[in-house]
């Protein structure tokens, strides 16, 4: 079926808005944690741990930090001293069975344990590049699925990034690539006309209906977020290609006032 030229035209808005998640968001954590673009073993694991591993609902806001903290001071990345570090540096409530870093001594599925590979540690950020380059997407999410504590959305979140920042579009299973979070679910819906849409037939949709679809993910994701989070805001966007438009252009003028602002001050 023909989408309205309406969805069409947000939707082109909302992949171009995915680049200022790129650039506001994703590729200063990226550029932090690597500037030479591929990340070491050790750089990547404090970036899954930093910046996606404890983007769930609930997570207390210090535990990425304090898994980066335990992760960069330990030399050896042994399991249990890399857990005490971690708990050394958060005031209770590590939630141990939803922690990455949490060891158990027998069958663990810690990340440093699943990491582990004849003694070294499996680089997280070059393994899914690697799958996403050669269309294994879904072995990729189970990889990452594998790891305590990570569920089908931050294994959708981190390999979404990773297909973005190396500019890898995978043919199969490209749903797996695009993590659904309340903005998701609201845009589409309202797009497709169709309130009842679960999660799995969002993630489609969003393929379906675009050729840069995890640009599209992200841009729907900055807009409601950062743009229009307000209903009778993001409402009058929905229905007004143009409105939306508007909202953007406003919402980038503020952030050049903001670095003019900056410079001037220097």
């Amino acid at each position: 079926m023909t989408m309205p030229n309406r969805n069409v035209t947000l939707l082109s808005l909302f992949e171009r808005i995915g680049g200022l998640y790129v650039g506001r968001f994703m590729n200063p954590t990226w550029d932090g944690a690597a500037p030479n673009r591929d990340p070491s073993a050790r750089q990547a694991l404090q970036l899954f741990a930093g910046s996606y591993a404890y983007e769930y609902l609930g997570a207390p806001a210090n535990f990425g930090p304090a898994a980066v903290a335990a992760i960069r001071s330990s030399r050896t990345l042994d399991p249990s001293a890399t857990w005490s570090a971690f708990c050394s540096q958060v005031a209770g409530g590590t939630n141990p069975q939803h922690n990455l870093l949490y060891h158990e001594t027998s069958s663990c599925i810690c990340v440093l344990c699943r990491l582990r590979d004849r003694g070294h540690l499996t680089n997280l950020v070059t393994r899914a590049r690697d799958r996403l380059q050669s269309d294994q997407v879904a072995f990729g999410h189970q990889e990452l699925k594998s790891i305590r504590g990570i569920g089908p959305k931050l294994a959708s979140f981190f390999l979404r990034d990773v297909a973005i920042r190396y500019d890898v579009s995978p043919v199969s299973d490209r749903y797996l690539l695009q993590p659904v979070d309340l903005w998701i679910r609201r845009f589409v819906r309202r797009l497709a006309c169709d309130e009842e849409l679960g999660d799995y037939s969002i993630a489609r949709w969003v393929v379906d209906h675009s050729s840069r679809p995890e640009w599209l993910n992200a841009g729907m994701w900055y807009f409601g977020a950062q743009i229009a989070s307000q209903q009778f805001v993001y409402d009058a966007a929905l229905a007004s290609p143009h409105r939306a438009c508007e909202l953007a252009e406003q919402h980038v003028a503020r952030l050049a006032g903001a670095v003019r602002f900056w410079n001037a001050g220097r």
